[in-house]
């Protein structure tokens, strides 16, 4: 077989449909290498209806030589003699159809790769499974392509876990090469480590199986409350994931003991009067309550009689930035003539001691205004 001809079979994985038949000779010459003319497709692959769900099903036919080129599994099905051979039909129950399609897309010669990390994690497992190599190189090209692994970048950090689990977890050498220097860098900054969810570690376990340099930084967070020297039986408790975050906050938690300030100063708000230093109170005096609502309270007070607070809600660790002003114009705490209005809200970790930095998002959406950044003395 010429190399010309190759190219041209390697076309043939876009599934056909029993409509084809009926297309003009215009459009079969608008798309010269949907079909051979000179053989017929020999084999057939049915995809989905795992379960009772034969609904799902959809059926394609291709040539089976460029199956077998393609995917190890296959080929290896084909030539033994069991009843796939003589029936010349797979079946891959476990695969949704449109997962398949982007599948045998991705795979021909003119098609445009995954564009995103997600795209890319979708196929993968696939691909691994059934032993499609080509599958494989074109996953860990696309992955080392996309991929900056920047920890700082918090807001990708997910993609950027999952993506070094799965790195690991199917074997893609060049990928694993770029994730190691990430995952050394994950555990040794505080504010990267800090955006770890029960999630993303639960993806992040392969790496961790194998990369003793980045387990033994594990290790300095859970050592004491591990229980168990293991790393295999630690990595197999399902527990292990909530174990770390909760490492992870405790350390940050006594971190942040030793950071506690006395003042802090907000910037960049265009609220008037939001702007300004605030100092370190009891929770009573700033609030007027007792009940427990809030803890961790900075305020400033104007001249105007009215004061402006930031206190985090006990239990969920969202952080408040409010105005308070007198009813009748004095400023009575401990009385009841005033009212309070929330005007900023930022999640941060329930643990955490100090305001975030960033993060404030207007709490009324009917009104557009610059969000503050907070400043520590």
């Amino acid at each position: 077989m010429t190399s010309r001809t190759n190219g041209i079979l390697i076309r043939l994985l876009r599934p056909s449909t029993d409509d084809d038949d009926d297309d003009d000779d215009e459009e079969e010459a608008a798309r010269p290498t949907k079909r051979l003319r000179s053989c017929d497709t020999d084999l057939t692959i049915v995809v989905g209806g795992e379960g009772s769900d034969k609904n799902q099903q959809k059926t394609y036919e291709y040539h089976s030589q460029i199956m077998a080129m393609h995917s190890r599994y296959v080929d290896a099905m084909l030539a033994t003699p069991m009843k796939e051979k003589r029936s010349r039909t797979i079946t891959f129950p476990e695969i949704d159809p449109s997962d398949w399609e982007q599948m045998m897309q991705y795979l021909q010669p003119v098609a445009s790769p995954p564009t995103t990390t997600q795209a890319v994690l979708r196929v993968l497992p696939w691909y691994d499974k059934y032993e499609f190599q080509d599958g494989l190189r074109l996953c860990d090209a696309v992955l080392t392509k996309l991929l900056t692994f920047q920890v700082e970048n918090v807001g990708q950090l997910s993609d950027y876990v999952q993506a070094a689990g799965a790195a690991y977890q199917h074997q893609l050498p060049r990928t694993k090469i770029k994730c190691l220097s990430f995952c050394r860098e994950l555990f040794r900054k505080r504010e990267a480590r800090l955006g770890l969810t029960p999630v993303t570690i639960s993806a992040f376990v392969p790496v961790l199986h194998e990369e003793h340099a980045v387990w033994q930084k594990v290790v300095g967070l859970i050592g004491p409350m591990a229980g168990n020297p293991e790393k295999d039986a630690i990595l197999a408790n399902p527990f292990f994931p909530d174990l770390l975050v909760r490492a992870i906050l405790s350390t940050d938690y006594e971190y942040n003991l030793d950071k506690k300030v006395s003042s802090i100063r907000v910037r960049n708000s265009g609220w008037a009067g939001v702007n300004g230093t605030y100092n370190r109170v009891t929770t009573t005096a700033a609030t007027g309550n007792n009940n427990g609502t809030h803890h961790d309270v900075y305020e400033k007070i104007t001249a105007s009689f009215e004061s402006y607070f930031v206190a985090k809600r006990t239990g969920d660790g969202v952080w408040l930035l409010c105005r308070r002003e007198p009813l009748g114009g004095l400023l009575n705490r401990q009385a009841p003539g005033y009212t309070q209005k929330v005007l900023f809200v930022s999640k941060a970790h329930p643990l955490s001691i100090l305001p975030p930095r960033g993060g404030w998002e207007p709490f009324e959406n009917d009104y557009a205004i610059a969000s503050p950044i907070i400043k520590f003395d």
